[in-house]
């Protein structure tokens, strides 16, 4: 398998998550960067309000072609129970038909978001759903690596 992890991290809670399952399948990583200034209270109700809407923003190009990857682990915290911006024009810019999706949350509802997420690529190998306690408290990795044994 070659895969490759695509995530976007606005506090740095989805990131430390991509990072872990970079690190554990020994494959290379990419943060998509929303140009869109997301920082600060006022930037986090428009962006969950952009989320609400399922705009689109402008990210900056990734240096790396995706679709020479078996599969594009994707990565996205939730916002308004959906993806975010960053992840929806990631996704509709590049159309991967081989994924794997995570999630992370400040409560439990991700459905919508990993359906929103298929919507845009297709059915996922495998889903990771966790909370912003779970990983703050460093209590993720025996999720992750579960999911990882399903890729």
């Amino acid at each position: 398998m070659n895969p490759i992890i695509v995530y976007y991290s606005r506090t740095g809670t989805t990131k430390e998550v991509g990072e872990y399952l970079a690190e554990k399948l020994k494959c290379p990583s990419i943060e998509i960067i929303d140009l869109t200034q997301r920082k600060g209270p006022l930037a986090y109700l428009f962006g969950g309000k952009d989320a609400m809407d399922r705009k689109l923003t402008q990210i900056e190009k990734v240096k790396e072609d995706v679709f020479k990857y078996d599969l594009v682990i994707i990565g996205t915290p939730v916002w308004a129970s959906n993806i975010t911006p960053a992840v929806r024009t990631f996704l509709t810019q590049n159309p991967v038909k081989k994924v794997a999706f995570f999630a992370t949350a400040g409560g439990n509802n991700v459905g919508l978001t990993f359906h929103e997420m298929e919507k845009l690529t297709t059915t996922p190998k495998a889903t990771l759903a966790l909370t912003t306690f779970e990983v703050k408290s460093n209590k993720f990795k025996e999720k992750a690596d579960e999911f990882l044994k399903k890729l």
